[in-house]
C-alpha cells in the first residue's frame, strides 16, 4: 500500500508560522483520523504529512484542523486537570557510573514498533546506539522516555531525544547523543519506536543505550 503525502505551508497554514514534529504527530495520533501516520518532513516552508494510505475525504478535513490549531511548540510533560506536572525530570548528578545496555528487537514491515528499556532504578540517558539488519529506504527510528502505563501518568511520553532519525543504507545510525542528562526514576521506559515503511522483510534492531547511574 502506497503512502500518500499531504503538503502544507509554514508560513500560511500554520497560525505561529513554526511547525514542532513531535508535537503535530502526536495531535494527528490524538485525532479521529483513522490512517495511520507514516512520518512528517520539515524542511524550510515546507511541512509535508505522511500517511501510510490515502485519507478519506472527512480525514483529509481533520488534517487541516489539526494543522490549524498546531501551535509549534515543543512537546510539553503531561500535566494534571489542576496544571501539575505528572513527573519532574531531575537534573544529572556527576559522579555516577556510566552504563551500557543493549535491546534487540524485531520490527515488521509498515508498522510501528516500540522497543522498551524498562528501568529497575533511577538512571539518566545520554544516548544511544542504533543498527538495523534488512532496513528499507523512508524507514526512521525516535528515542523517547516514557512514563508508566495506568494512572497517574497513563504511558505518557516525558521525554523526546530523537525525532524521524532516518536508517541510512549502512543499516547503522552515529551515535545519538544528548547534550545534557536527565534522571528518570524505576519503572519509566527508555523507548526505540521503529516506524518502517511497507515492503522488505522483517527488520532486525539493535540499540545500545547509554546512561548513568549510582554505584
Amino acid at each position: 500500500m502506497a503512502v500518500s503525502k499531504y503538503s502544507f505551508s509554514v508560513s500560511t497554514d500554520f497560525p505561529n508560522q513554526k511547525a514542532n514534529i513531535a508535537g503535530l504527530i502526536k495531535e494527528i495520533q490524538a485525532s479521529s483520523i483513522v490512517t495511520a501516520i507514516d512520518h512528517i518532513d520539515l524542511n524550510g516552508d515546507d511541512c509535508d504529512v505522511w500517511f501510510k494510505a490515502e485519507l478519506s475525504a472527512g480525514d483529509e478535513t481533520t488534517l487541516g484542523t489539526v494543522v490549524v490549531a498546531h501551535t509549534g511548540e515543543l512537546v510539553s510533560t503531561p500535566k494534571t486537570d489542576e496544571g501539575v506536572q505528572y513527573v519532574t525530570i531531575l537534573p544529572g548528578k556527576s559522579g555516577r557510573m556510566l552504563l551500557i545496555e543493549g535491546l534487540q528487537f524485531d520490527a515488521p514491515a509498515d508498522a510501528d514498533t516500540n522497543g522498551d528499556l524498562v528501568l529497575s532504578e533511577t538512571r539518566e540517558i545520554q544516548g544511544a546506539v542504533v543498527e538495523v539488519a534488512n532496513a528499507e529506504k523512508g524507514d526512521y527510528v525516535e528515542l523517547q522516555v516514557v512514563a508508566p502505563d495506568g494512572p497517574p501518568y497513563e504511558g505518557a511520553v516525558v521525554g523526546q531525544f530523537a525525532i524521524t532519525v532516518y536508517i541510512p543504507p549502512s543499516g547503522k545510525i552515529d551515535p545519538i547523543v544528548s547534550e545534557s542528562t536527565a534522571s528518570f526514576p524505576a519503572g519509566f521506559k527508555f523507548r526505540l519506536k521503529y516506524h518502517a515503511v511497507a515492503g522488505g522483510s522483517t527488520r532486525e534492531v539493535y540499540v545500545a543505550f547509554r546512561m548513568r547511574h549510582d554505584v
